[in-house]
């Protein structure tokens, strides 16, 4: 029940959306994870599992975050559909990220990719969601009961900077654009600008960074 309860949240807030990640996936497993950083709240299987995502128990609680987990990991499920198409990646160099993690030139697209929908959400989050309060309760009623992370449209942790979704889609942005460029291939060059050019629109601070830039 709670499952469907966030993925109708996700259908209202975001309907091209989430029929287009909905696509992608089929099953939604509930599973108690960890790997070397700790407890995971949600996962996507891959080639192992696919069309499949994992979700920890406990993230039912909160439908605002539920809905994000869905959508998070749909998004990761449909760009690796879409990567067996065409290489995105020429080179798979490692890079290691000012948040803390080493990882792939390739998982650093799909955590763009991820980032800039989870940004999209929540403009719709801040825009459409007041509507929907009195069915799913105020996303700042969910806070305490929110581990802080940076895919959260709860509770961010903003002691640290990079804390916020919108912080890490900026920084992999301009990466992936400037230095970490000829990493990639044409496609995926094109599809890093496609992603920014879809974020600038509900960034104003995204505008006046490139103003002052200019």
């Amino acid at each position: 029940a709670q499952l469907e309860r966030a993925c109708a949240l996700l259908q209202a807030l975001v309907p091209q959306m989430a029929r287009s990640v909905f696509g992608h996936l089929h099953s939604v497993a509930f599973a108690n994870m960890r790997n070397e950083r700790g407890p995971m709240l949600t996962a996507s299987g891959g080639d192992s599992t696919p069309c499949m995502i994992f979700i920890a128990p406990e993230e039912l609680a909160n439908p605002w975050d539920t809905a994000v987990h869905i959508m998070h990991e749909a998004v990761h499920l449909k760009l690796s559909d879409l990567v067996r198409t065409s290489a995105a990646v020429v080179r798979e160099d490692m890079v290691r990220l000012p948040w803390g993690r080493e990882i792939s030139v390739s998982n650093c697209l799909f955590a763009f990719h991820a980032y800039v929908h989870l940004q999209l959400f929540r403009t719709a989050v801040e825009q459409l969601g007041p509507q929907l309060h009195d069915v799913y309760g105020a996303p700042e009623s969910y806070r305490a009961g929110t581990r802080p992370h940076a895919m959260s449209v709860v509770n961010n942790d903003t002691a640290h900077r990079y804390g916020r979704s919108i912080d890490r889609a900026r920084y992999l942005g301009e990466m992936l654009e400037g230095e970490w460029s000829h990493l990639l291939s044409p496609g995926g060059f094109e599809l890093v600008h496609w992603l920014r050019s879809s974020l600038a629109p509900v960034d104003a601070a995204m505008f006046a960074d490139a103003r002052e830039a200019a």
